[in-house]
């Protein structure tokens, strides 16, 4: 789901300044996954996965982070190259 109509999603953090510009991903060190097709499957070892990239929050007093998703940043890529 987009946010304010552009390829972003919140995320609840307690972020800093100078974060910007960090990965997000997530992790799991195995065991039941929640798949992007609605499945799930068991890994015997460690899964992670680039969510995309964190741009700040949404105002000074949120704990709301921005992310920019990860398919924004591959079209922005693949546009550069």
């Amino acid at each position: 789901m987009n946010y304010s109509n552009l390829p972003i999603f919140l995320i609840d953090c307690r972020s800093r300044q100078g974060q910007s510009g960090s990965a997000v991903i997530s992790y799991r060190p195995g065991g039941m996954v929640a798949m992007e097709e609605g499945g799930s499957a068991i890994f015997n070892g460690p899964v992670s996965r680039f969510h995309g990239i964190y741009s700040g929050r949404i105002n000074n007093e949120s704990d709301l982070g921005i992310v920019w998703k990860a398919s924004a940043i591959k079209e922005l890529v693949d546009h550069i190259s």
